[in-house]
């Protein structure tokens, strides 16, 4: 049956997948893409660039999360759960800080080694101080996939505790 709730978690599980698929597709597909078109200098721009872009996707449904989420958790029957099952809100709870350590990663790429990757940069090349943040940055984007990953399935698990 269609109802706000189950709108809501529906919601909330594509914000999940797209962000975490985009991760993925980043991870997997588009830096192995422009590292082989592209000298390994000139890479690192090129898909901070591209990752720019992306931002504006990716912000809103970071936002679609963490809102659909709360609401989630203010169902009738995930209260419930709250009082019934420890398991329940050890696992809210874990999920909470994984997405908060989800959260900081992107912000870690987008902030800090982006504006490390281009501010050395000399024309389409990073300088070797925007090298040592771009590996650093792929680091992160490792962690954040498989962060991601753990998220889904948690969230996948508090639908049977």
């Amino acid at each position: 049956m269609f109802n706000l709730s189950n709108f809501n978690l529906w919601l909330h599980i594509l914000s999940a997948v797209v962000w975490v698929g985009a991760i993925f597709y980043t991870w997997w597909v588009l830096i192995p893409g422009v590292q082989s078109a592209y000298s390994s200098e000139e890479a690192p721009l090129r898909i901070t660039g591209l990752e720019k872009r992306f931002r504006k996707v990716a912000h809103p449904f970071i936002a679609l999360i963490a809102i659909t989420g709360v609401i989630n958790l203010m169902m009738p029957a995930s209260l419930e759960k709250f009082k019934s099952s420890p398991t329940f809100g050890m696992l809210v709870t874990l999920k909470v800080v994984l997405l908060g350590l989800l959260i900081f990663l992107h912000i870690l790429r987008f902030v800090v080694y982006a504006r490390r990757i281009e501010s050395g940069a000399s024309g389409a090349k990073a300088s070797e101080e925007g090298l040592k943040a771009w590996n650093k940055s792929k680091t992160a984007l490792v962690i954040q996939a498989l962060t991601g990953i753990i998220l889904i399935f948690i969230g996948v698990g508090l639908r049977f505790s």
